[in-house]
Formats: C-alpha cells, structure tokens, sequence
C-alpha cells in the first residue's frame, strides 16, 4: 500500500465526553475574545490592533535601519502588553464565571458540564480555592511558560479515562455531567 507521506490522524480515542470538553473550549475562546473586544472598544486594550499597524508600518522601513530595530521593539512591547491584558481578561472571565455558576464557564454550560472537586467532602469556600487555583495553573502555564504546558495539561485528557487535565489533577479538581443542567444539579461522574 503506498504512503502518502503524511501522518495519519486517530482520533479513536475522541469521546463524546472530551470532544465536549474541546467544544466548550472553543466557545469559552471566542467569549474571551468577544469579552477583549469589549474592552478595547471601552478603554483601548488589548491593543492588538496597534501591533498589527506597527507591523505594517515595518514593510516600508530599510532592512538593518535603526528605524526597523525601534519599530520591532515597539511592536514587542505593544504585542506583550496586548497578551497580558487578553490572558487578565480569560482568568477573570473563566474564575468569574465557574464561581457564578458553580462551576462552569459558557461553554462548559451549553454542554452540561461543570468542574467539581475531587474530594467530595469539600465545602463551597475549598471548592472556590480549588477552582481558583485551577485557573491560576493555566494562566501561569500560558504566560510564564508560554503555552506548552497547558497544551500538554490539556492532552493529557487523553491518557487517563476520568479526562482530567493536567490542571485538573494539580488542583483536585475534575469535569463532571450537570445532572438536569440546573445550577444546584447533582454532579454524575463522567
């Protein structure tokens, strides 16, 4: 049989249960960019469109000028300034969110789902901690550690049949079935 060269993709281990996960996720991504917008328009940041000006402004410049160099500084400082406000805008959002609804982001309640302790014997005030202490983990591995952590965290739901992530297990935490959807509803393991 001849190879096209290219690597095949198995997704035989894509479940309902984490292809949920990963569609909540992509619509929590597009709440945090609506919210980022959001503030751009009311204070002007997340600024990303001055990075793309400045970017632009850098096809016109001299290869090796003094004016290239200050340029990319500029759009460096502007790019990283603009990442900081976007990732301070998704830990508020995510914390925010699964604090009012017990555990959920939009996302996470369109597919009835919501993140739960581990110990079930935690109160509301362990549980909050727990949950806040989640989201600091993915906003230290996305902005300390530039992103690699987190996309491993998050394929590990892959490797354990409970599809925790990596920032799941540090915190104690998991993702469970909203019984009924309601915001008081049992959770089902799942």
């Amino acid at each position: 049989m001849a190879s096209s060269g290219l690597p095949r993709l198995d997704i035989s281990g894509l479940t309902a249960d984490k292809l949920k996960r990963l569609l909540a996720f992509a619509i929590d991504l597009m709440a945090v960019l609506a919210l980022a917008y959001a503030a751009y328009y009311f204070i002007k940041a997340p600024d990303f469109f001055a990075v793309k000006q400045t970017l632009d402004s850098m096809n016109a410049l001299q290869p090796g000028s003094a004016e290239l160099q200050q340029a990319g500084a500029l759009m460096t400082r502007q790019y990283a300034a603009a990442q900081f406000y976007t990732l301070v805008i998704w830990f508020l959002y995510e914390f925010i969110a699964m604090i009012i609804t017990g555990g959920s982001t939009v996302g996470k309640m369109i597919f009835g789902l919501k993140v739960v302790s581990m110990k079930e014997a935690d109160g509301r005030i362990k549980t909050v901690l727990r949950l806040a202490f989640r989201t600091l983990i993915k906003w230290l591995f996305v902005t300390v550690f530039w992103g690699f952590p987190f996309l491993i965290s998050c394929l590990t739901i892959f490797a354990n049949k409970e599809n925790r992530t990596g920032f799941d297990i540090l915190a104690g935490t998991r993702v469970a079935h909203r019984a009924g959807g309601g915001r008081k509803a049992q959770d089902q393991r799942q």
